[in-house]
């Protein structure tokens, strides 16, 4: 009796083991409000990396205007531009087309900045610009981190190709990946062992912020300002991603 009470006792402590070891996640659009107060207090540093992007949009805003005053309203139009962007036979000059790779590349650069600068953020620091930068080049984090993102790219676009599922999998198993390597300056491997570890039984938690962060672009199809309006809503969620990362770490 004693050995059957010791057993049941045993079974009910692992089963508690189990439930307090997944841990509690915030709604995917309760991280609105979280992310928007953190970027509210680093508007400096975000407004910063984002300013290509923002620059970007604006010129988008500005030529979707122009091909619609000088085309009309009409319905084709509209569908023309928010689909596709302004208008395909509008020419472009050298310069403006080297203005727009430039912004292209600096928004690139920009998020991989935000990448370190939101694990700064949700670690307590208020980093600047000079600080971001210091930790993106320390140790050599910067091929790492390039080495990563690379090496992620080719695994998840060959794993849509392959029926989208597998795609879809790897983007969640290796989410933590990134700010693993940037929080405890690990190697690739090593970053992609423990998101592959810790993001196990956690895939709505991440997909569902996922799913949020693409949704909030969807306002880019509609006409004139619709691609700022989805830069100003992806600027308010961009550390949602790193605060459901906290959540899991």
């Amino acid at each position: 009796m004693d050995y059957i009470e010791l057993m049941a006792k045993k079974t009910t402590t692992q089963s508690d083991n189990k439930t307090e070891s997944k841990k509690a996640t915030t709604p995917a659009l309760g991280l609105f409000s979280k992310s928007y107060a953190l970027v509210k207090e680093n508007w400096r540093l975000v407004g910063l990396l984002y300013a290509p992007t923002i620059a970007l949009a604006v010129l988008d805003t500005f030529d979707r205007i122009s091909d619609e005053n000088k085309e009309g309203y009409g319905l084709g139009n509209l569908v023309s531009n928010a689909v596709s962007g302004p208008n395909a036979g509008t020419v472009i000059g050298a310069e403006d087309m080297f203005i727009i790779f430039i912004l292209n590349v600096l928004s690139i650069l920009g998020a991989v900045l935000m990448l370190v600068a939101s694990v700064m953020i949700i670690n307590g620091k208020t980093p600047n610009l000079g600080a971001v930068w210091n930790g993106f080049t320390k140790n050599g984090l910067w091929l790492r981190l390039a080495g990563l993102l690379l090496l992620m790219g080719i695994a998840i676009v060959l794993g849509i190709f392959a029926f989208i599922i597998p795609g879809v999998y790897l983007i969640i198993r290796t989410f933590m990946a990134p700010y693993l390597m940037i929080d405890k300056n690990l190697g690739i491997e090593q970053a992609l062992r423990q998101s592959w570890d810790k993001t196990k039984g956690y895939a709505w938690a991440i997909l569902s912020v996922l799913a949020v962060m693409l949704l909030i672009t969807l306002p880019s199809v509609l006409p004139a300002i619709g691609g700022l309006i989805a830069v100003g809503l992806t600027i308010i969620y961009t550390l949602a991603a790193v605060l459901r990362y906290k959540e899991i770490k």
